[in-house]
């Protein structure tokens, strides 16, 4: 009798050590579940927050080149120097002084001068790119436009072009 009690403990043992086993490993995968969404979870808000910032930077930048430009339109408006042969060169001029990838001034004729890093040259609205047209057209109308970004054949880069009325006295 003794043997049979203790194999009915020994078993009673096996069950015990097999239920906490498997106790164990399903409270250790459901662990391991929990962790792997906290993380991720974690990673990303993390990146939503980094790509928010980044948006609010860019926005910034944005809003700063177009205030740069409203003042460059603003100087050309109270001055004649669009209509002096020398413009060309001064817009050149203005041009290696920043970081724009490109500048222009087309007048209601589209008849307009652009300086970008091929260097200075005529140039009519019609032979530039739609999204380009589409910003001058909206300055020539009195508003400021900011493009959606595109790739522009002049730079070879993926640009966006900001538009800014020249209002003349």
């Amino acid at each position: 009798m003794d043997e049979k009690k203790v194999q009915n403990r020994m078993k009673k043992a096996v069950k015990y050590a097999v239920a906490t086993g498997l106790l164990l490993l399903v409270t250790g995968v459901f662990f391991a579940l929990f962790l792997r969404d906290t993380v991720n979870r974690t990673v990303d808000e993390q990146m939503q927050n980094e790509t928010d910032e980044y948006v609010r930077r860019v926005n910034k930048q944005i809003t700063y080149d177009l205030h740069l430009l409203e003042t460059a339109a603003s100087l050309l408006g109270d001055t004649n120097v669009t209509e002096e042969e020398s413009f060309p060169e001064i817009l050149g001029n203005a041009y290696e002084q920043n970081d724009f990838l490109s500048m222009g001034y087309f007048p209601r004729t589209g008849n307009g001068v652009v300086a970008s890093v091929d260097g200075v040259r005529e140039m009519m609205l019609t032979e530039s790119q739609t999204e380009v047209q589409e910003v001058v057209a909206a300055a020539l109308d009195g508003g400021k436009m900011v493009s959606d970004l595109f790739w522009s054949t002049l730079t070879q880069e993926n640009v966006l072009v900001y538009g800014a009325p020249v209002e003349k006295d």
